[in-house]
C-alpha cells in the first residue's frame, strides 16, 4: 500500500442549509478516514455559477480538499462520494508532489 497525495474538488447543491452542509462535510471526512486517508488542506470556494446546469442547478458550492490516502482505497472513497445526494459533481486527482507548506492548514 502506497500513500499518495490527492486533491478532491466537489460541488454541492447551494440549497443545502448550514446544518446539512456541516453533516455532508463530516461524512466526506468520515469516508476518507475509512479509506485510511488524512486531510491536509480544506478550502471553501463559496457559491459560483456553473458553466452548464447540473440537475437543474445553475449555481453550486465548491469545496477543495487535499489529502493523502492509500492508492488502492481511493476508488472506493470516490464511489462513496458519488452516492451522496447533495453532491452535484466530484473529481479526484492524484498530485505529483506534496502540497507546499503555505497551503497546509
Amino acid at each position: 500500500m502506497v500513500k499518495r497525495n490527492y486533491e478532491l474538488m466537489f460541488i454541492v447543491t447551494p440549497e443545502l442549509d448550514d446544518d446539512g452542509t456541516v453533516a455532508l462535510l463530516q461524512s466526506v471526512e468520515d469516508y476518507l478516514k475509512e479509506a485510511d486517508g488524512e486531510i491536509l488542506t480544506r478550502d471553501d470556494w463559496g457559491v459560483r455559477r456553473l458553466a452548464y446546469p447540473i440537475q437543474r442547478q445553475r449555481e453550486g458550492h465548491y469545496y477543495l480538499l487535499q489529502f493523502t490516502a492509500n492508492s488502492n482505497k481511493v476508488k472506493a472513497f470516490e464511489r462513496r462520494i458519488l452516492l451522496a445526494p447533495s453532491i452535484l459533481r466530484e473529481m479526484v486527482i492524484q498530485l505529483d508532489e506534496a502540497p507546499r507548506e503555505e497551503q497546509v492548514a
